[in-house]
Formats: structure tokens, sequence, C-alpha cells
């Protein structure tokens, strides 16, 4: 496609992606290191909810997610990319940071989208959306702007809005 005097290649990439991991009896483990990671579209094909060693979430679930991108044909640089994927639970899962802990008994994940705009060379603008189908709401919001430096500077700005995950409202 041409935009803009340019010529662009438009991609468009599906991805399917399957976990599963029995369940086994972690509760004599100690955790040391280990916490829940952070729900973002990356985290979407990761094979453990966790982030550390000591505890390894069982999984039965199927990620499903798009992408696209437009591609400057001159140089290869992305102008855009834009993506949404979802999680979905085949079983409920057990396995737990600390006993008593709630358990994960979700059908599906919150939707995730993320979409990216280098408005320049040096310009690059984001954002990053989380819906919650459980409770209609956003589980969060963010806005970015990055600015590559003459040399070797970076600068980042963010604004992020998490909706507290114990309101249930």
């Amino acid at each position: 496609m041409q935009w803009k005097d340019a010529n662009y290649t438009q991609t468009l990439e599906p991805r399917l992606y399957y976990v599963n991991i029995p369940n086994r009896d972690q509760s004599q483990i100690p955790v040391f290191d280990t916490a829940l990671s952070d729900f973002n579209f990356a985290q979407i094909f990761s094979e453990n909810r966790y982030v550390g060693k000591d505890r390894i979430g069982d999984a039965n679930q199927l990620t499903a997610a798009l992408t696209t991108r437009l591609i400057r044909q001159a140089d290869g640089r992305e102008k855009l990319s834009a993506s949404i994927g979802q999680i979905s639970y085949f079983e409920d899962s057990r396995v737990t940071m600390n006993p008593g802990d709630p358990l994960v008994s979700e059908s599906k994940s919150a939707w995730v989208a993320d979409v990216n705009w280098a408005l320049t060379d040096r310009w690059t603008l984001g954002s990053t959306y989380q819906w919650n189908p459980k409770f209609r709401k956003e589980d969060l919001a963010s806005v970015r702007a990055r600015y590559l430096m003459p040399g070797d500077g970076v600068v980042n700005l963010s604004y992020r809005y998490r909706r507290n995950p114990n309101d249930g409202k």
C-alpha cells in the first residue's frame, strides 16, 4: 500500500498458543522470589503465570491473538502495529502462591489490545487497553510516548491506570 509518498507492506498475523501443564502440589515449597506476573500482551503467550522458580502454574488454556503491522518497504521500519488477544481457560487453575489464596476460576481472560505508531523515526506513541468481560469494564489503560535522542539517549513518558482487582465493580 502507499501512504504519504511511501510504500508499505501490511501484515496480518494470527497466533494460537496452547499450554497444558498438569497440577502438582507445591504447597510444601516455600516462596522466596516468586510473584504473579503482570498481565499484558506478551504474558498471554507465557507458559507460566508466575515470575520466579518457586511456583509453576497449572494450565490448560489456549491464547488466540491477531496482529497487523505496516512496514515501510524502503528500510523495513515498522510504522504501525496493532494487536489484540485473549486466553481461554479450559480448566480452573489450582496452584496458588500461598495456602488459602483464591483459585483462578474464569473461563476467559481480559481482552488485551496494544497499538504502537511511529510518528517519525524518533517519536513513537503507544497505548494498551485491557477490557474484562467478567466486570464489563477496563482492567488497565495506558498511553506512552518515546523519543530517541540524537546519540544514545531515550526519553519515555507514560500514564497508566489500573483498576483495583479487589474492587469487583
